[in-house]
């Protein structure tokens, strides 16, 4: 089950750029000053948290079409962590107080009708 672990801006204090694309990237163990790309998606070894590389692996919600509910998870080593904020049509990604929750990936069976 999920465990809240605190807001975005709490979460974010924990993790730097990393060194992997440095022709665009900030120096190595600069802030996350673009909290939008970092939600929006990565490459691997972009951002780092406590030494582990991360990897970004899903994004859902937001932009055109996509509703006001976004979800973007993300993997620091053996640990997955789901951010949850909002997208508005008029007022563009809100992250803002986003909340950052602890999350494992589980699998479940899914059953379609086609």
């Amino acid at each position: 089950m999920a465990k809240r672990i605190g807001s975005i801006e709490k979460f974010l204090e924990d993790v730097v750029c990393g060194v992997q694309r440095k022709g665009w990237m900030p120096e190595e163990g600069s802030e996350v000053e673009d909290v939008c790309a970092f939600l929006l998606g990565f490459e691997d070894g972009d951002y780092v948290m406590d030494g582990v590389d991360m990897k970004h692996i899903k994004q859902d919600g937001g932009g055109e079409g996509g509703g006001e509910h976004c979800e973007t998870v993300v993997q620091a080593g053996d640990k997955y962590y789901k951010i949850v904020y909002s997208y508005y049509s008029y007022d563009g990604y809100n992250y803002k107080g986003a909340d950052v929750y602890k999350v494992v990936p589980i699998e479940r069976l899914v059953t379609f009708y086609e």
